[in-house]
Parts: structure tokens; C-alpha cells; sequence
């Protein structure tokens, strides 16, 4: 009995130790993050955000980035869509200007909405796994300010 208690209390560790390692390769080389956090608008105006990526020391690839809406009526870009990153040292490696420009079009109602920002790694060589990191950003479409009523 002690022994077939040893066996699994050994496979149980294993697989722990399993799971950590995976669970730790699953994170990205790299990490997006935006500012301003949120930008108030009207139709017809272009918020924008600067999106920044932080890279691990050593990582190598290509990042290819893209942005998706919560809503049919905010549209958004980011440029440019794909980043190279050398494999150097952290301080070494300039970082790369993205910018990201939201538009609410006529049909959108006054609200807040979801603007997500993601970067793909496509690894470039061995040893960079694939990954993927995600930043979100908020726009404000505000009411149009009658200008009869100032």
C-alpha cells in the first residue's frame, strides 16, 4: 500500500511539473501596452493611441499586430502592422514607434467601446515560441455639441 501511495504521489509531481513548464513556455517574448487608456470623441473625429512592445532579452521574430472593434461602427488601424525585433541585448533594441488611430462612423451611438490590440510572434528561428500578447484600449463616442446652443 505505501508503495502504490509513493507511485502516484511521484506521477502527481511529474505531472505538475509538466504543467508549469507548459504553462510557462505559453508566455510571450513580448508584451503590448496603450496609452491613453481611453479617448473621448465624436463622430467624425480620429482618436489616437501609442501602442508600446516590450520584449523579452534575446527574443527574435516578427510581431505581426492587428486591432478589432466591439462594435461594426468604430473603425480602427494600426501602423505598422508588422514589427521586426532583433534578438540583442533589452537596451540595445530601439523601440519600434505603433500607432493606433480609432474613428466612430455616423451610425455609432454615444457609449464606450473595446478597441483590442494583438501581436503575433512568428518566430524566426529555434528557441522563439510562438506567441501571442494582447492590450485593450476604450473609446468615448461623445453627443455633438450644438453650437447654436453656446
Amino acid at each position: 500500500m505505501k508503495k502504490s501511495s509513493l507511485t502516484i504521489a511521484s506521477l502527481l509531481s511529474v505531472l505538475v511539473l509538466a504543467s508549469l513548464t507548459l504553462a510557462a513556455s505559453l508566455e510571450p517574448d513580448f508584451v503590448l501596452l496603450a496609452s491613453p487608456r481611453a479617448v473621448g470623441i465624436t463622430t467624425g473625429q480620429v482618436a489616437h493611441y501609442q501602442v508600446q512592445l516590450q520584449t523579452r532579452e534575446g527574443f527574435s521574430g516578427d510581431i505581426a499586430l492587428s486591432c478589432h472593434t466591439s462594435s461594426p461602427w468604430i473603425k480602427c488601424k494600426i501602423f505598422p502592422e508588422m514589427v521586426h525585433v532583433r534578438g540583442e541585448a533589452a537596451s540595445a533594441i530601439p523601440t519600434p514607434e505603433i500607432h493606433l488611430m480609432a474613428a466612430a462612423e455616423p451610425e455609432a451611438l454615444i457609449g464606450s467601446y473595446t478597441i483590442v490590440v494583438t501581436g503575433s510572434d512568428l518566430p524566426v528561428g529555434p528557441g522563439n515560441s510562438l506567441g501571442t500578447s494582447r492590450t485593450s484600449v476604450t473609446l468615448h463616442v461623445l453627443p455633438v455639441k450644438d453650437p447654436r446652443s453656446e
